[in-house]
């Protein structure tokens, strides 16, 4: 039986595990499966502006020497405003900390039935694009989990996540030496989609159809990667 060392003040390492089966209820139409290295670099910006709305988060874990977990939550997406895009509050103070055009909520059940929310944010990178959580605003020691994009179109997105265990609790097996970092894969499926990226998705598709009329592949002008599981 694997041991996990916590400490008093810190979030969450990954979706806790008793949130696997009473979490929101998952069927096959749903199945999440590992992601393909489909994306190179960052997901383009107006892509991910109209990723804006709340998903189904299925998660799976696949790390050597801990227990294989599959978590579903409601992820809930919209778009930051400039404080919230490039500053991050630290404990009393704001730190400017980067790009994030995106940020949110995630809710799932606790084992006992309870709700738990959790703050998110998306955070754009020169060369790479990554869902991050595990926030703490009144600690240091706070655990952050990257959700790395590695697909992405209209209705979801997908990708690779790792947690590297940056806090102060680690996990051990059962003689206390140290485990590999948390790691697996993870699928959004759209749920419902707000107004900001019901318009860019009207807007897209008109500008598609123009292309196409004109004798334009739409394809050859943008890419949209519709294999994401």
């Amino acid at each position: 039986m694997k041991l996990r060392v916590w400490s008093a003040m810190m979030v969450g390492l990954t979706l806790i595990a008793g949130a696997c089966h009473r979490s929101m209820p998952g069927s096959t139409q749903h199945e999440c499966r590992a992601t393909g290295q489909s994306q190179t670099g960052a997901v383009p910006l107006d892509t991910l502006m109209n990723l804006a709305g709340k998903y189904t988060l299925t998660t799976v874990a696949t790390s050597a020497g801990t227990d294989q977990w599959t978590a579903r939550a409601e992820l809930t997406l919209r778009l930051a405003d400039t404080l919230e895009r490039y500053y991050e509050r630290w404990l009393n103070r704001l730190v400017r900390t980067g790009n994030r055009p995106l940020v949110g909520q995630l809710v799932w059940h606790r084992s006992d039935g309870t709700l738990r929310r959790e703050t998110v944010v998306v955070q754009q990178n020169p060369g790479n694009t990554q869902l991050i959580r595990g926030f703490c605003t009144n600690c240091t020691d706070a655990m952050l989990v990257y959700h790395r994009i590695l697909q992405a179109n209209s209705h979801a997105f997908s990708g690779a996540w790792h947690d590297p265990q940056t806090g102060i609790g680690q996990i051990v097996d059962k003689n206390g030496r140290p485990l590999p970092d948390p790691e697996g894969y993870f699928c959004a499926r759209r749920i419902t989609m707000n107004s900001q990226s019901r318009a860019g998705v009207i807007a897209d598709a008109k500008l598609r159809n123009v292309l196409a009329s004109a004798g334009h592949d739409p394809n050859s002008e943008r890419r949209e990667d519709t294999s994401t599981a």
